[in-house]
């Protein structure tokens, strides 16, 4: 157990027509980034309940009986659909501001239905309480999202005209079921998205310059930053950062003799990638 010695929270809590960005990053003595976990995730993203085949995300928003006079009869179910267990530990529901998370430990057998009653009651492994007094799914129209702790929506069930939380269902790439398990209830699922890698190239120029060429081209002034690394014994050594500039996403580097490489780390949505070595002779 390690502590910053802050009095207040540092992580943003991602909110409608606000998010923030934000992550923790672990460095190793040289600089180089070893490990990191950044919300919302906007590349890369693996999430592996992120398929219709394993899960199913529902909202009963309309309920038989009356939901104004007992709000656990609104419930949000997360159904496991496949042929084994699935852990659930740390997803996480999010509606009208609120937020449930899993706990650790969290999972469901086969056909096992995990349901989130709106209400107040006593949690256990397949019953979840969000607390509150009154009726949270409005008939009118609504939304429910499930997601992992880096923003990765794993299904948003949706209805009517989505109501005030139609900010977290994502547009692109959704695929929505309509009342596919009963009548009040709505399931869809986002497909997991994989970012495509950068590309990068090293020449020398001139026996004692290096020519950068980072790529895909990105738009107006946006360039990628990159490590120049230097070979020292068995380890690669950050010897200058710079960034690429203009359309051909090229710089290049004034250096001493001995073996480079560059590295360009994951960013503007490109997985990263390392250069081959190229020795230079002054």
């Amino acid at each position: 157990d390690k502590y910053w010695g802050g009095s207040s929270s540092r992580f943003y809590n991602p909110e409608p027509k606000g998010v923030h960005a934000f992550g923790a990053y672990l460095f190793d003595p040289d600089g180089d980034l070893r490990s990191w976990s950044m919300y919302p995730c906007t590349w890369g993203c693996v999430e592996p309940l992120s398929t219709v085949s394993n899960v199913s995300w529902t909202a009963t928003y309309d309920p038989p009986g009356d939901e104004r006079a007992k709000p656990n009869l609104e419930t949000v179910n997360l159904r496991n659909t496949s042929s084994r267990r699935i852990d659930a530990s740390y997803r996480v529901v999010t509606l009208l501001g609120r937020v449930l998370e899993f706990g650790p430990g969290s999972y469901l057998d086969p056909g096992e239905t995990l349901r989130v009653h709106m209400g107040r009651g006593s949690e256990s492994r397949l019953h979840k309480y969000v607390g509150s007094g009154k009726v949270l799914l409005a008939n009118s129209g609504g939304s429910v999202v499930l997601r992992n702790t880096e923003g990765v929506q794993i299904g948003c069930a949706s209805w009517g005209d989505r109501g005030p939380s139609k900010y977290w269902c994502a547009p692109t790439g959704a695929r929505t079921y309509p009342a596919q398990t009963g009548a009040g209830e709505t399931v869809s699922a986002t497909p997991t998205y994989v970012a495509p890698r950068a590309s990068v190239s090293l020449r020398v120029v001139r026996r004692s310059k290096l020519k950068v060429d980072a790529g895909p081209a990105l738009p107006g002034k946006a360039g990628f930053r990159v490590k120049v690394q230097r070979r020292s014994g068995h380890r690669w050594v950050t010897y200058r950062k710079v960034s690429t500039i203009g359309k051909s996403e090229r710089v290049t580097v004034n250096v001493p003799r001995g073996t480079y490489r560059v590295r360009l780390a994951n960013q503007r949505g490109y997985l990263g990638v390392v250069s081959s070595k190229r020795f230079v002779a002054r």
